[in-house]
């Protein structure tokens, strides 16, 4: 992560007892994660390759709260894709490599397989785990389609994490404005950015109506401070009336 939970939950005073993370890897982010408390009421971490499936499984072992699925998310399910397994592995992902090889030459795709898509929505258990206090999306250039995958259920989402892309690392991959657009549209606000010089980089997405008063009249403009000053106007007249008539 670019940007460390540490420095969100300082600067953000956000602490997620739940996390989902999709692209675990090899949990790299467990440590930052038990330092700063979060995920206390559960994480589950969400890996496309077997041998990472392998390592996070023995990361996470002392922890009965962290779990382990092994599924290709995507924005449909049961969809038959090639998934592009590469030479270091954080890279592998469900898109052809693109601009990837112009930054880094020396990662190479050394294993091409055809998998089966799931859907966040499909795989997550909703009883077990209503409100998602922390998406972390991580899975080279889909972090769009996981989201869209979510349907409605995005409602049950507070933050959000993920790499996002400036140029075309990967083929077709979502550009970081299309992100913004999508998170927007379904009420989130992006607080933090960090980009690299070669074309990649990393978001923090915070549902709106999470934003303390103040920094929603900052961070959302004018228009909906407007909308907020109207708001507030008509409480109190409605208010007003209330009080007359029990007087």
């Amino acid at each position: 992560m670019l940007i460390s939970p540490d420095r969100l939950a300082t600067r953000w005073r956000i602490s997620p007892s739940t996390i989902v993370h999709v692209g675990g890897h090899h949990a790299e982010e467990l440590d930052a994660y038990l330092a700063t408390g979060w995920g206390t009421d559960g994480v589950v971490w969400i890996e496309a390759m077997d041998h990472a499936v392998k390592v996070i499984s023995e990361r996470v072992a002392a922890y009965p709260k962290h779990h382990v699925v092994q599924a290709v998310i995507w924005s449909t399910p049961n969809q038959d894709v090639n998934f592009h397994e590469t030479s270091n592995g954080q890279s592998s992902s469900v898109l052809a490599l693109k601009d990837h090889s112009k930054h880094y030459p020396d990662i190479v795709v050394t294993n091409t397989d055809q998998r089966t898509t799931s859907t966040l929505t499909e795989i997550l258990d909703w009883e077990l785990m209503p409100v998602i206090g922390l998406l972390n999306l991580d899975i080279q250039g889909a972090e769009l389609h996981a989201l869209q995958g979510l349907d409605d259920n995005i409602a049950r989402v507070e933050a959000v994490y993920s790499e996002v892309n400036t140029q075309e690392l990967y083929e077709g991959c979502a550009q970081l404005d299309e992100l913004d657009s999508w998170l927007q549209g379904h009420g989130f606000t992006r607080l933090e950015m960090e980009l690299t010089s070669e074309g990649w980089g990393d978001a923090f997405w915070l549902r709106n109506d999470l934003l303390p008063r103040s920094w929603r009249l900052t961070l959302l403009g004018d228009g909906w401070r407007r909308r907020w000053r109207t708001f507030e106007e008509t409480f109190v007249v409605v208010a007003r009336s209330a009080l007359k008539q029990l007087r």
